[in-house]
């Protein structure tokens, strides 16, 4: 079955539509305030174009790097434009299938499987490193207790702390939610030192209004 990538690829052809564009842009991303080397931090660097993927040499501690290295991109041996296009649908709303993706950019299945996969990866630990910020609501809760029968526990059920953004209307925006080890059945939630270890590391606590619901 053919898939159509009619409109839904035109503002990515519009933005990105070589490799050498997909490169520039990578490269500001990296460096977006310019060249520093990953070894000595120093900022002076030579440009070397001898090969399809530029390497970069500092001028002082003369170690070579790669715009691909520490991105989802390192080791792969497909044009940048796929990878980019590959984004531009994920991003899409509802996203895309590795099916679709496959077709749409004429890889293989397990490829573009794995091309989703390393995305959703490197989103995940995006969204780890980000902090709450604003108007911040934190709470815990046992997650696997029938709400129904709230005198009676699952021997599995989890404590759980949550926190949330809301917007000044009160409708939650950003969450993030985090399983407490070692707490698990007979109604074991989460104490005071449970929220206050997600608070530290996943709210920015300078430029929050905290409230603990």
């Amino acid at each position: 079955m053919e898939v159509s990538t009619g409109t839904e690829l035109q503002p990515f052809t519009s933005r990105y539509n070589s490799e050498q564009t997909c490169m520039e842009a990578l490269i500001a991303m990296k460096w977006p305030s310019g060249f520093v080397c990953p070894r000595c931090a120093h900022t002076r660097c030579s440009r070397l174009t001898s090969r399809h993927i530029p390497l970069f040499e500092c001028g002082k501690c003369k170690h070579q790097t790669s715009p691909l290295v520490g991105t989802i991109f390192e080791g792969t041996h497909l044009p940048l434009l796929k990878w980019f296009k590959a984004l531009e649908l994920f991003l899409l709303e509802g996203g895309i299938s590795a099916l679709r993706l496959s077709k749409v950019i004429r890889v293989t299945y397990k490829t573009a499987w794995l091309m989703l996969h390393k995305i959703r990866h490197a989103v995940g630990e995006f969204d780890a490193r980000e902090l709450l910020c604003g108007d911040v609501k934190v709470n815990s809760d046992v997650y696997g207790r029938n709400p129904s029968r709230c005198q009676f526990s699952h021997p599995y059920a989890s404590a759980v702390v949550a926190g949330c953004t809301v917007t000044e209307s009160g409708e939650p925006e950003q969450v993030k939610i985090r399983l407490v080890p070692h707490k698990r059945g007979n109604e074991k939630r989460a104490n005071r030192h449970d929220l206050t270890a997600f608070i530290n590391g996943h709210v920015d606590v300078r430029t929050s209004a905290l409230q603990l619901t």
